[in-house]
């Protein structure tokens, strides 16, 4: 019963183990010269409780792109009340890849 259960995991283990080679190697085949810019962008309105976790949510699935690219993620302020706009203040202090900016600013930040 054990044996049975254990090989299971094994399989499973090995089937992800080499999903993420093959990833990998197609990540780095299609890798090209122009590095170019990654942005996450969050549009917060009003209170959102989850401001906080989803800046940083958004913060760790950029670190974990195996890529050399500059990576920024905007935080647009699409009239957050003054606890949202400070959280997002605080997590950018904490974070030079977090923007906050206005809607109108969006365009020119993808621009640069």
């Amino acid at each position: 019963m054990w044996g049975i259960l254990f090989k299971t995991i094994l399989i499973l283990l090995a089937i992800v183990g080499l999903t993420e080679v093959f990833r990998l190697l197609a990540f780095h085949f299609l890798r090209t010269r122009h590095r170019g810019k990654l942005f996450w962008v969050l549009s917060f309105q009003g209170h959102d409780g989850e401001a906080e976790l989803a800046l940083k949510n958004a913060l760790e699935h950029l670190r974990w792109l195996d890529s050399t690219q500059e990576k920024l993620v905007l935080c647009v302020d699409r009239g957050m009340d003054e606890e949202t706009r400070e959280v997002c203040r605080v997590v950018s202090r904490e974070n030079l890849d977090v923007r906050i900016c206005k809607p109108e600013e969006v365009a020119e930040i993808l621009e640069q």
